[in-house]
């Protein structure tokens, strides 16, 4: 199991609770299969009208984590709305335009993390509590 991954979510679930109290986690995984077995867990959170979907795999190393981020891209079908460089090594936003919803991609360190919530501005709000949470390496 990535050795930091337990010690993580339960900083991550807090902070939730305190940007988004109104929501409620509705879904919380860990990953039992394959080799993301221990080292992924997949959250959501919302209430009847919003919502956010996270998911966070803890790799081995950093370019374990480059490969997941890697791997995500190419099977999106349009690049990302914008670069966000101060969430870590790397990171990238879409926006739906028609729905105004947001959702970030960014890896900082052996963290990988997508994050897709009902607005852009709270997309890139939890993203950044997310990401200094996380730690430098």
């Amino acid at each position: 199991m990535a050795q930091d991954l337990p010690s993580l979510i339960p900083k991550i679930e807090s902070a939730f609770k305190q940007e988004v109290p109104q929501y409620k986690l509705v879904r919380k995984e860990l990953s039992e299969k394959g080799n993301r077995k221990g080292k992924e867990s997949s959250h959501q959170w919302g209430t009847r009208t919003e919502g956010v979907s996270l998911t966070v795999f803890y790799g081995d190393s950093p370019e374990e984590a480059a490969q997941m981020i890697e791997n995500s891209m190419n099977h999106i079908s349009v690049g990302p709305d914008k670069e966000l460089k101060a969430l870590g090594d790397e990171g990238y936003l879409w926006i739906a335009p028609k729905q105004g919803y947001g959702s970030i991609q960014f890896r900082k360190g052996k963290v990988y993390v997508t994050l897709s919530v009902t607005t852009v501005a709270m997309a890139e709000r939890l993203a950044k509590r997310i990401a200094r949470l996380i730690p430098n390496e």
